[in-house]
């Protein structure tokens, strides 16, 4: 379902997280980049210390990035004409020097990802004290167990939410063994040779991840997206724990087993039947 418009949007989406991906972030992120690498090559004496500080006070101009986007495939390279254009002749063809797109691209990329994992990985912390809060209060809650949809045997509610929170116990450890599998620079030139930085090659790239707080990949990755694809698989894993006790919520209200309700009163309410409570909390997790 794709929502759009003020009533429905932030309710189907983290606000937070989906500013940290839009056009504004994307291209200051990149700008950042090539400042990382600007230093990292200046420590090198490949380029100039100054060329770094005259990125200062930078503007792209948006429009113009998105119109050479569609026909460069990436804004990268009129960024750098941008940029160029920027810190003056004397300075210009310092810029981007012997790096190609998917260096800045990539590398800005996994600086987003890091911030997003962040924020999500505290919301994941707090949810889970909420789960592990609720399951304590409830661990003699009795509670009727279903299996096939059918009632079964007697259970605990405190059980019940226990088994919501085990997987996303689970998600949080799987994050901090995947985040030094992504958290890696993307530095390796025109062909992933560092060819074109000459002998400081090896040096220029390990100093450019450490000007980022990133680690520096042992060799070029953009062709390898193994990484991108596990951290988005950990998404759908998360998304799909937190569709399962959405889910279990949403069944908990039906009239026939009014076994869970959605608070404060009001919530939910109904234009043409006023006995009615909505589960629109729930429902809202599940979209």
């Amino acid at each position: 379902m794709t929502v759009s418009g003020q009533f429905f949007r932030d309710r189907h989406r983290d606000a937070g997280i989906a500013a940290l991906f839009d056009d504004d972030a994307m291209i200051a992120t990149c700008v950042r980049v090539e400042r990382a690498l600007a230093r990292a090559q200046a420590d090198a004496g490949l380029v100039p210390r100054e060329l770094s500080a005259a990125m200062d006070g930078f503007q792209p101009d948006l429009a113009a990035l998105r119109v050479t986007a569609e026909a460069d495939g990436f804004p990268i390279l009129a960024l750098v004409e941008q940029l160029r254009a920027h810190v003056g002749p004397t300075l210009a063809a310092q810029v981007h020097w012997g790096a190609t797109t998917q260096d800045i691209w990539d590398t800005a990329l996994v600086l987003q990802l890091r911030l997003a994992l962040d924020r999500t990985q505290i919301r994941l912390h707090a949810l889970a004290g909420l789960l592990a809060a609720l399951a304590g209060r409830h661990r003699e809650t009795p509670c009727l167990a279903r299996t096939h949809q059918q009632a079964a045997a007697p259970s605990t509610f405190g059980l019940k939410v226990a088994q919501w929170l085990a997987p996303l116990l689970d998600h949080l450890r799987d994050l901090a063994t995947l985040r030094p599998r992504i958290l890696l620079a993307q530095c390796g030139g025109a062909v992933g040779t560092l060819a074109e930085f000459g002998p400081a090659g090896p040096a220029i790239a390990a100093q450019f991840a450490r000007e980022l707080d990133l680690a520096p990949a042992a060799w070029p990755w953009h062709s390898r997206r193994h990484a991108l694809h596990e951290v988005a698989a950990w998404i759908g894993l998360v998304l799909g724990s937190v569709a399962k006790f959405g889910q279990d919520a949403l069944l908990l209200q039906q009239t026939e087993l009014a076994e869970l309700a959605e608070g404060p009163a009001g919530v939910g309410r109904s234009s043409a039947m006023l006995h009615k409570r909505n589960p629109i909390r729930a429902e809202a997790v599940l979209v």
